[in-house]
């Protein structure tokens, strides 16, 4: 019995480690000091972001905020975005539609409508014919002002 338990665990082991070993075109992020370059095994290149995470900082209720990331491709190929999804309906993402050409550089604009109060942190994952990146937008949401109810004018004496 133990031998039969032995030859399966062996078996297995052989198996996993040949699927991994059979991996093609696997992506991996790579930091830098204040960029993110998507690094792809198959030598496609580099896609150097500006910053992938953008704090708004206090913003007031009501009025949209917007920040566009920016990045610069290093591949020798052109790299075309193919999807930019936000995590919630509260963000809204826009992209270069062209391709960028090699050494060019594109943005992707977040917008986030603000609508209600407090802290927040929301991402787009930005999808590419390189790989994929998610982007990040924080900050915290101030509520309107309350003005003062109008004091009752006199009339009359």
């Amino acid at each position: 019995m133990k031998k039969l338990i032995l030859a399966l665990l062996v078996t297995g082991v052989a198996f996993g480690a040949n699927a991994q070993a059979k991996k093609k075109n696997v992506k991996k992020v790579v930091k830098t000091e204040s960029k993110v370059e998507i690094a792809s095994s198959d030598s496609i290149g580099n896609v150097i972001w500006n910053k992938t995470t953008h704090d708004f900082g206090k913003i007031p209720q009501g009025i949209p905020a917007t920040f566009t990331f920016t990045f610069t491709n290093s591949n020798p190929n052109p790299l075309t975005i193919t999807n930019a999804k936000a995590s919630c309906g509260c963000t809204t993402p826009n992209y270069s539609k062209e391709p960028v050409a090699s050494g060019g550089t594109g943005t992707v604009t977040v917008q986030y409508n603000a609508a209600s109060t407090g802290y927040f942190n929301k991402n787009v994952t930005v999808t590419t014919n390189v790989g994929t990146v998610r982007l990040y937008i924080k900050g915290t949401v101030q509520a309107k002002p309350t003005e003062p109810a109008p004091t009752p004018l006199k009339v009359g004496g």
